[in-house]
């Protein structure tokens, strides 16, 4: 697969070509995710400079939680979404959130496990 651009168009590119893999496929490329979110965003995706040196700084728990996030979309193929904001001039810090419609896992004795939702990732800036 070829590395997308960190953009919300890029997101959806890479989402696309996601699920266009055969189920065995998107399924290792789930388990890369869970296993070092950061190294598969790396390896997925451009950065811009700025981008890469937030990425490197961005702490393990948080990236653990939008891994598994991530994965657990990307396995059921749900949407994936990026919402990037221009940044204002002057701000003090950058921020990510984990959002959208949520996830919603569910096991069922007799269906097995799925999940539905969307899963909505939004940059954000404080002034």
């Amino acid at each position: 697969m070829a590395k997308q651009n960190f953009t919300a168009d890029g997101v959806k590119a890479k989402t696309a070509e996601l699920y266009a893999l055969s189920d065995a496929a998107l399924q290792a490329e789930v388990a890369s995710m869970r296993a070092d979110f950061r190294s598969w965003l790396s390896n997925n995706f451009v950065f811009t400079t700025d981008q890469a040196t937030y990425l490197k700084a961005i702490d393990s728990r948080f990236l653990s939680d939008a891994g598994a996030a991530t994965a657990a979309a990307a396995g059921s193929r749900l949407p994936i979404q990026l919402q990037v904001p221009v940044p204002p001039g002057g701000y003090s810090s950058k921020f990510i959130v984990i959002s959208g419609g949520g996830l919603n896992p569910r096991y069922d004795s007799l269906a097995g496990y799925s999940v539905s939702g969307t899963l909505q990732f939004t940059i954000g800036y404080n002034i």
